[in-house]
């Protein structure tokens, strides 16, 4: 081997190993809720024409009912939420 390649080889620095690793990412994953959960409420109304004090009040206890099952639509949905 001539001299000019072995001094010309004496310069050059080893090859660095690379060493791959596996790096796992933590992707949020998304669970589609229960329908019983994202069902609409229905709407109490009159429906009568001459409405008395009675069915008023018959109405906004209805309402009520339906806000009561909302907000417990609603817990049950937070507690489903992953913490942060």
């Amino acid at each position: 081997m001539p001299l000019y390649l072995l001094l010309s080889l004496s310069g050059c620095e080893p090859a660095q190993v690379v060493k791959t690793e596996t790096v796992e990412v933590k992707v949020p994953v998304y669970v589609p809720l229960p329908e019983r959960l994202t069902r609409s409420a229905p709407i109490p109304v009159l429906t009568v024409q001459n409405p008395t004090n009675e069915d008023g009040q018959a109405v906004c206890e209805r309402r009520r009912d339906g806000m009561s099952l909302l907000n417990e639509q609603l817990a049950k949905i937070r507690a489903l939420q992953p913490s942060q």
